[in-house]
């Protein structure tokens, strides 16, 4: 694992960034994919029992995954910090959060299960279920239920390896629990006859050993991060801070999987044969979007990450006082007047531009851009506000409507580029190792880099593929209003 893991750090830290990124994207892919084998298995087998069967899974699935979901919050929660911890290279709180999660999973899925055992039977009566899909719905839910302790197991497992930047061991120790699924989906359900109970016996089962394996290698001393329970204790700060990461996640994944579950309510109403229809459904849709899901940049897509208003742990989740307004803009408000009015000044217009520069050091607008003539070029000028505004302005809802001001589609549909950023030595060496600050002992504060500029092509990430319609630089009235008949008349295009 630490091989893996080392290898996948290096290549991150100064290798191919798309390299890197599917080095770590593909294998998790493939391990959620695998993930959901469990349960496809367990439909394709027992459709050949009849729709009975088949109903009773697809309504009782989004539950169990309400629990799974909201327990991943935890582990993924897991995963991020003990992650921190080995950035910073501190190992000593590596552990001892790995110890945390493992303690506070584990807790949940044992409380977890035996609550939701206790109360199968009344959550099935209130889905709607009758007669054999209700029997059939108590039957798998109970025993699925009971292998939620393996599953965390697996899951914690997962997490452990993949803070260390090992993706391919959790996909190894899951595809290990599929083969074996598949191998006594059949024979519990077709050879012994044991119908929807052969099918959650077989998850369970299956599970079990991978379970083991997992819990022989997260208690493993010749890992470098693994648990020991001798004398284990909370810790307040760590309990706060697992929360408070996972239970977004947490929340998260478990409203969208109730939503289903009322889904599977309402569709129960039209008979077995549809509720059998709508879990195949869901569960194809389920694979198709897994990829997309799987590997999504975010807003780290440009090789950029957005933290201006980050204001560290203390304010995590709080309200953040949003600047509707300040003098920064204001006077880049009244360099526009000045420049656009026939009264004003262009020099002090762009003396207004400067007094915003000038806080942070820069120098003058016009001292930058000799070759501009600012002074006496119009347009240039506010060709050069407009970019000062993006740059002052950014994150605060400013640069949308200054495009729409001057009808700028020119620069709505401009193709977007990233960049790879790169950190060198004093002798213009990529350096492998991340900076940790320049406190004793650690490297100096970074001074050169190099960037490589690369074209934004993931369709995920820009609306306008079609082309920008210039009936946006005009918002819609209410056709109720228009409809009145007082003579307003619809903008252009709406």
């Amino acid at each position: 694992m630490e091989n893996i893991g080392r290898k996948n750090t290096q290549l991150i830290l100064s290798g191919n960034i798309p390299k890197a990124l599917l080095s770590l994207a593909i294998p998790i892919v493939i391990n959620n994919f695998i993930q959901t084998m469990y349960n496809l298995t367990d439909t394709f087998w027992l459709g050949k029992l009849g729709t009975s069967e088949m109903a009773a899974i697809s309504l009782v699935s989004p539950l169990q995954n309400i629990i799974v979901n909201f327990g991943q919050g935890i582990t993924i929660a897991g995963s991020i910090l003990i992650s921190q911890h080995i950035g910073a290279d501190d190992k000593k709180n590596a552990k001892s959060m790995a110890n945390q999660i493992f303690v506070c999973a584990m807790l949940f899925s044992i409380v977890a299960s035996i609550l939701c055992i206790l109360f199968s039977p009344f959550i099935v009566e209130w889905l709607g279920a009758e007669g054999t899909v209700k029997d059939n719905s108590i039957t798998y839910l109970k025993i699925v239920l009971a292998d939620l302790p393996f599953l965390f197991l697996i899951n914690l497992f997962s997490a452990v390896h993949q803070s260390q930047g090992d993706t391919v061991n959790p996909m190894k120790l899951n595809m290990l629990g599929i083969i074996i699924n598949m191998f006594l989906d059949p024979l519990l359900i077709m050879v012994f006859h044991w119908g929807i109970g052969g099918a959650a016996l077989a998850t369970m089962f299956a599970k079990v050993p991978c379970g083991i394996i997992a819990v022989l290698s997260l208690f493993n001393k010749n890992n470098e991060i693994h648990i020991v329970l001798k004398n284990f204790k909370f810790d307040a700060d760590k309990i706060k801070k697992i929360v408070s990461v996972g239970l977004p996640t947490a929340i998260g994944g478990s409203t969208m999987q109730f939503g289903f579950l009322l889904m599977t309510k309402n569709v129960l109403v039209y008979g077995d044969g549809a509720m059998a229809a709508y879990g195949i459904g869901n569960k194809l849709n389920g694979i198709i979007t897994m990829p997309a899901n799987t590997s999504q940049t975010g807003s780290f897509a440009t090789g950029y990450a957005p933290i201006k208003f980050l204001m560290g742990n203390d304010m995590l989740r709080r309200y953040v006082h949003w600047p509707c307004i300040r003098i920064a803009e204001l006077h880049l408000i009244y360099a526009e007047a000045l420049c656009q009015s026939s009264r004003g000044s262009m020099d002090k217009a762009i003396a207004q531009v400067d007094i915003v520069r000038a806080r942070v050091g820069m120098k003058g607008l016009a001292e930058c851009n000799p070759d501009k003539n600012l002074q006496s070029n119009k347009d240039a000028f506010i060709e050069e506000l407009l970019r000062e505004r993006a740059c002052e302005l950014g994150m605060e809802d400013a640069r949308f409507f200054d495009l729409i001001r001057y009808k700028r589609a020119d620069i709505f549909e401009k193709q977007l580029h990233g960049l790879f950023i790169y950190r060198l030595d004093d002798n213009g060496v990529r350096r492998d190792l991340p900076w940790r600050g320049n406190d004793e002992g650690k490297m100096a504060y970074p001074t050169h880099f190099e960037y490589e500029k690369f074209e934004l092509n993931n369709p995920t990430r820009y609306w306008w593929t079609n082309g920008f319609d210039p009936k946006w630089y005009l918002s819609p009235f209410p056709s109720t209003e228009v409809n009145k008949g007082y003579g307003l008349v619809q903008n252009p295009g709406w």
